[in-house]
């Protein structure tokens, strides 16, 4: 009686490690169709819109704020803020250089 008892048991716990390995399997499958699907919608939208795609990343998405700050030898500088190749806004400004004697 013990000994049927064990072995079915053991009979049990390998049809839950089965069952387990199918619903991984299962998963692992659903995902993989899941992928297959979403690069077939992929696919038919670049077939439909691809044309727009360039058109629509040269005007949207490559805009990009810039800060340019340039000086000369005379202690001017100005900055200047750019979005892509337009000026929004520019400043100006001097920087007084002091020699300072105790340091020598």
């Amino acid at each position: 009686m013990r000994r049927e008892l064990a072995d079915q048991r053991e009979h049990n716990r390998k049809l839950r490690e089965q069952i387990e390995s199918e619903r991984e399997t299962f998963r692992k499958s659903l995902d993989d169709a899941q992928a297959a699907f979403e690069e077939k919608q992929y696919s038919e939208w670049l077939k439909a819109n691809g044309k727009f795609a360039e058109r629509f990343f040269e005007d949207m998405v490559n805009k990009h704020l810039s800060v340019v700050t340039s000086c000369d030898y005379g202690g001017e500088i100005e900055t200047s803020l750019y979005y892509d190749e337009t000026v929004v806004t520019s400043s100006s400004d001097t920087v007084v250089n002091h020699h300072n004697g105790l340091e020598e």
